[in-house]
Order: C-alpha cells, then structure tokens, then sequence
C-alpha cells in the first residue's frame, strides 16, 4: 500500500510539474484520488477565471459530473455526448491556446484563463458557423450547465458572474 500510495503521490506530482506529458482525461470524478483532487484544484486555482473561488467551492465544482480535455495534436473542441444536447457545456481554458475558426480561417483566438461556450443541436439542427480548434498541448476544463442543479446557489451565482464579467470584458476589447 505504501507503494502503491508513493507511485500515486509521484505520478500526480509529474502531472502538477510537467503538464505537457499529463492526459487529465479522466471524465468521471467520483473515481477520482485524494492526489488527483488535489492536483486538479491546483490546476484550476492557477487559472484567474476560479481565482475568486474558495477551496470549498473548486471542490464542490470537482465532486460535479466534469471533463478534463487535453488536445493531442490541433483537434475540435465539441459538446460532450454524454449530455443532453438541450445544455450548454462550459469550457475555461487551462492552458494553450483555443483558434475560433470561420470558413477555413482563423477569425480570434483564446488564452489561458479565457472562457467559451458551445450547445450541441439547440436550435433546429443547425450548423455552428464558427469552429473551435484547441491547439496541440491546450488544456480545457469543460462542465455542462445541466449539472449546476445540483450545485449550491452561491457557486451557481459566483460562477456565472465570472462567466458574464469574461465575456463583458471580451466584447469591450
């Protein structure tokens, strides 16, 4: 067991320190270990977008039905199937770089701390005029609306604010 402990505590360790290599992919947090909790929360803590949330809040965020994205390679960013199609999925970007992509060009990009969202076939099956490519080695935290039911007002209201003052701050500019 100590073995076992000290292999867990040196992987995520790795995971904190060298987070090119890391494939945080995992998408079902209730499997989640003590040290992959924590190295997570450290993850978001380093990004402003959850710097006004308390250790209490990320972790209630973490204990919610959340995704973790890794881009190998330049790959889409697209809405979790697992959801219903009738949410819309949240997405804060951890690290890298996401390009907004319209008819073959490159219109915008996002960086770190950036937030965006995306909803599946919400309005009669049409196509989404704009693609988002993560660049190879981004890293994205996604969540689906949905789940907030289950979330505390408080963190509900907190995590919307941000969301709202991001995207007010990125239609000023």
């Amino acid at each position: 067991k100590l073995i076992n402990a000290s292999q867990l505590i040196a992987n995520d360790l790795d995971y904190v320190n060298n987070t090119e290599e890391d494939s945080p992919n995992e998408n079902n947090s209730s499997d989640l270990n003590l040290f992959q909790f924590l190295s997570r929360t450290k993850l978001l803590k380093a990004v402003s977008f959850f710097a006004p949330f308390s250790s209490n809040q990320l972790a209630e965020i973490l204990t919610l039905p959340h995704s973790f994205i890794s881009a190998k390679g330049d790959q889409a960013v697209v809405c979790d199937k697992k959801f219903s199609n009738k949410f819309y999925t949240f997405y804060v970007l951890l690290k890298g770089t996401v390009k907004v992509v319209k008819e073959g060009k490159t219109v915008s990009a996002l960086g770190q701390g950036d937030c965006f969202t995306q909803s599946g076939n919400m309005h009669s099956g049409k196509s989404q005029k704009a693609d988002l490519i993560a660049v190879n080695g981004s890293k994205i935290f996604a969540i689906n609306l949905g789940v907030f039911e289950k979330a505390g007002k408080e963190m509900q209201l907190l995590f919307y604010k941000q969301f709202g003052k991001h995207q007010a701050r990125r239609l000023a500019s």
